[in-house]
């Protein structure tokens, strides 16, 4: 759930408003608007739909124009562990350096960096073109995992594209990214969870009879895999590094049935890194896909993702294909696929609603409480979610780097 304050109708009417009129060319226009507040999702700020309608000085009013307007929340607690003020920074920049050569996103209307509290994001609301987010919270149906899969594969081919015709501007951008996960310290929130969970998998995994020097060295390797995923993983590796979305998950899809297929749309640009497109496409598959899709399934999704951003890459007339051989990208997917993991160990217990209705109550935890209840959430079930991921990852060749350690 998005936080709301009280005075949402005098900051529109006093702030928000004027500055829309001023940059849509509307100064001399009145205004008619109505709010409403999203409830389908997991936001990390404040978000409403603004739908408005400017009417001109004869009287004649225009057609409705639907927005999404994005602040930072207030919670102090919230604010500081998801570091707000570099997201809306990235994400910023995002929409005015980087996406001006990039159309398949929601349109910018309006942006202003002014941390803390009073950064402001206005975008369109692509609910009103028929794209709305999967009602499914985990476990996507093919088809939308396919849709998916096909628009990071553009994202990252469109990254591709710019860093070769327009390395400057690229470049520009990529300094200019400020990093939003914290270091792997002690105290560190993920780390905590992480470690949490670390004693149900190696006790399960003894339960079933595996073999002692895994499990010793799958333990020793999660003790510190929140350091591996968060600095090690985000090392660009070249020539496959580009930009990546950062937060590829359910909440940032956006799906419209079509008559040429279901398209997808991405949201939320404020995780973009520099880095390898594994992450992204490792993320994905396993905070939303299935078991069967990041096994079986696989080398459909991996063909799919593979042919949209070659086709991508060729339609742009981009030279020397074989740095993007689909041997090359797959490799770079197997020794980041952990990444996937180490998000789901953290995130998806929200995803699946353990945490109730108020999914923001964790962040609002002490440390030591966090901990314990990461140490049981769930119950054999997680246990047994999280012990799958790691055989799956083992027997697909992902953890090779863990077994060398």
């Amino acid at each position: 759930m998005c936080e709301q304050e009280p005075n949402t109708k005098t900051w529109i009417e006093e702030k928000l408003l004027p500055e829309l009129k001023n940059s849509l060319n509307k100064s001399n226009c009145s205004v008619k608007y109505e709010i409403s507040q999203p409830t389908d999702s997991f936001f990390m700020a404040r978000v409403i739909f603004l739908n408005i309608k400017f009417i001109d000085c004869q009287g004649r009013g225009e057609d409705e124009i639907n927005l999404v307007v994005k602040r930072p929340p207030t919670g102090r607690k919230v604010y500081t562990i998801m570091n707000i003020d570099e997201a809306f920074h990235n994400e910023i920049l995002f929409y005015t350096k980087y996406a001006t050569l990039y159309s398949n996103i929601p349109r910018l209307l309006y942006a202003s960096e002014k941390p803390p509290y009073d950064s402001v994001i206005v975008m369109e609301n692509i609910n009103k073109q028929g794209y709305s987010l999967n009602l499914n919270i985990h476990n996507f149906q093919f088809e939308l995992v396919l849709a998916a899969v096909r628009e990071i594969a553009q994202f990252h081919s469109n990254s591709y594209i710019m860093k070769e015709l327009f390395p400057k501007e690229f470049y520009d951008t990529v300094e200019n990214i400020k990093p939003v996960r914290y270091p792997p310290t002690e105290d560190n929130p993920g780390v905590l969870k992480v470690r949490a969970i670390i004693p149900r998998i190696i006790k399960y995994l003894q339960r079933q009879n595996y073999e002692e020097v895994f499990c010793r060295k799958l333990e020793k390797f999660l003790y510190n895999g929140y350091s591996y995923a968060t600095v090690d993983l985000y090392k660009p590796i070249e020539p496959l590094a580009t930009l990546c979305h950062g937060d590829f998950t359910r909440n940032n899809v956006f799906f419209k049935e079509t008559v040429d297929g279901i398209k997808a749309k991405l949201i939320d640009f404020g995780m973009i890194y520099y880095g390898s497109p594994g992450k992204d496409l490792s993320l994905f598959l396993h905070l939303s896909g299935t078991r069967i899709q990041r096994t079986e399934k696989f080398p459909e999704i991996f063909e799919a993702y593979y042919g949209t951003l070659l086709q991508g890459l060729k339609q742009k007339g981009i030279s020397n294909l074989e740095r993007f051989s689909k041997d090359a990208l797959l490799e770079d997917y197997k020794s980041h696929a952990f990444f996937g993991f180490l998000i789901v160990s953290i995130f998806l217990p929200v995803m699946l609603g353990y945490f109730g209705n108020d999914s923001n109550v964790v962040l609002k935890l002490p440390s030591e409480k966090i901990c314990e209840i990461y140490n049981g959430i769930g119950g054999e079930e997680y246990t047994k979610i999280l012990v799958d991921m790691v055989l799956d990852l083992r027997e697909a060749g992902c953890l090779v780097h863990m077994m060398e350690m």
